[in-house]
């Protein structure tokens, strides 16, 4: 009896050996890819896709979607990018890619009041109650993946600031600018460029009046400045092209204009990106997730944003 024991014992163990060794084979063939809808440039946001479970970059693992998608920005300064890929029982692979750098535009503004060069002692408080609220609404990772759709203009109207350039006001200079200005008449309705969800609706900050910021999902959110009127609520779930606000007065100049920012916010390091470039769809001003560069320094890469709080 115990010889025809271990004998069942050796055929059983056998077979348990041959029913785990084709899934270790097939764990051992699968190579980890990664790859981008742009190439990578200063100030771009990106959309990836890979077959990894986990991506780090930047400091940070960002989440990965069912179908592979994920996203992240690339800052005005950002240097060379390294990218780890991991997945469970496959062998974790670490990238370097290089980013190509941008130059950028300078503009010197006199005659801006003095007051918002250097805000006087009694406005500090109100200032950094202004960046808490706006920066614990870019705060939330919402699960949404509008982030994915082509985005399209929230206004029509000339391009009087763009991405990445920086203003000297009254021969001091500021931060750049993390959007590009949209000017027109006061009271010029804006619609939501991607849908989303409300997560801030202030209309009246100081340095940038009617304030409203619209999250896309994962990071991605658009900041709407020098408004005259919000039509939205936070918590507001808004639909593409539903108008969400109106154009105001640009608290600088004193001239009606307006902008969106459509920018990643990372926690850490936090980024600014610029918005998409524009293209025509369907007869409308749109803007095109196909192209080479979302940084708006050049004409033709202008993506409607303005910096904010």
């Amino acid at each position: 009896m115990q010889p025809l024991v271990r004998m069942l014992t050796r055929i059983f163990a056998g077979l348990l050996l041959c029913l785990s060794l084709p899934s270790q084979a097939q764990s051992e063939a699968v190579e980890l890819w990664v790859s981008f809808d742009r190439p990578l440039q200063q100030g771009a946001m990106v959309i990836g896709k890979t077959n990894a479970e986990h991506v780090s970059l930047l400091g940070r693992t960002v989440t990965v979607a069912e179908d592979g998608h994920f996203v992240f920005g690339l800052g005005r300064d950002q240097g060379d990018l390294e990218l780890s890929l991991t997945t469970a029982g496959v062998e974790p692979k670490i990238l370097q890619y290089p980013v190509a750098r941008r130059s950028y535009k300078t503009q010197s503004i006199e005659g801006v009041e003095q007051k918002y060069v250097s805000p006087p002692p009694e406005v500090t408080e109100r200032i950094q109650r202004d960046i808490a609220e706006a920066r614990a609404a870019r705060s939330h990772t919402l699960a949404l993946h509008h982030y994915l759709d082509t985005f399209i203009w929230p206004a029509e109207g000339p391009v009087t600031g763009v991405y990445g350039s920086q203003r000297i006001f009254n021969g001091v200079p500021k931060r750049p600018h993390y959007g590009l200005d949209i000017a027109g008449p006061v009271g010029t309705p804006i619609v939501a460029p991607a849908s989303g969800v409300v997560t801030l609706a202030n209309p009246d900050m100081y340095y940038s009046g009617g304030t409203l910021i619209v999250d896309h999902g994962q990071g991605i959110s658009s900041t709407f400045i020098h408004l005259s009127r919000i039509d939205v609520a936070v918590g507001d779930t808004i639909e593409q092209g539903q108008k969400i606000a109106e154009m105001g007065g640009d608290w600088a100049r004193h001239r009606p204009a307006s902008g969106l920012a459509n920018e990643l916010v990372r926690r850490t390091p936090r980024s600014r990106t610029a918005p998409a470039s524009p293209s025509i769809r369907r007869g409308k001003p749109s803007i095109s997730d196909a192209q080479t560069t979302r940084t708006p320094c050049e004409p033709a890469d202008h993506r409607p944003s303005v910096s904010s709080v």
